[in-house]
């Protein structure tokens, strides 16, 4: 029977158990790399654009845009009377009034 307690027989077979304080350091390690990233995300500013800057993305008018809201047609965020949105409200917006053409549809005759 091997004399180093970070070995272990198996089988006849010895194999060489790493500390189980390095394992734990290393998993530590890691969790701390996890924490800080997820605290630099949570740092992250949103960007918000102002009415006026939303409507010239979109090309509309700010009242269109204000009826668009006013219709819950398009996602929005508001503190008080200040009215921004993400440019994830516009992508979606986008992307759920975009009309396919015609020539993604089979015709079966």
């Amino acid at each position: 029977m091997p004399q180093n307690k970070n070995l272990f027989v198996m089988n006849k077979m010895i194999f060489e158990v790493p500390p189980l304080d390095n394992i734990l350091s290393r998993l530590e390690s890691i969790e701390s790399t996890l924490k800080q990233i997820h605290r630099e995300e949570a740092m992250k500013p949103y960007i918000l654009l102002t009415t006026k800057e939303t409507a010239a993305a979109l090309q509309i008018t700010t009242r269109h845009l204000q009826n668009l809201r006013d219709r819950h047609d398009i996602d929005f965020v508001q503190e008080g009377r200040n009215v921004r949105f993400r440019p994830e409200h516009l992508q979606y917006y986008i992307e759920e009034h975009t009309v396919s053409s015609r020539s993604n549809f089979k015709i079966v005759v």
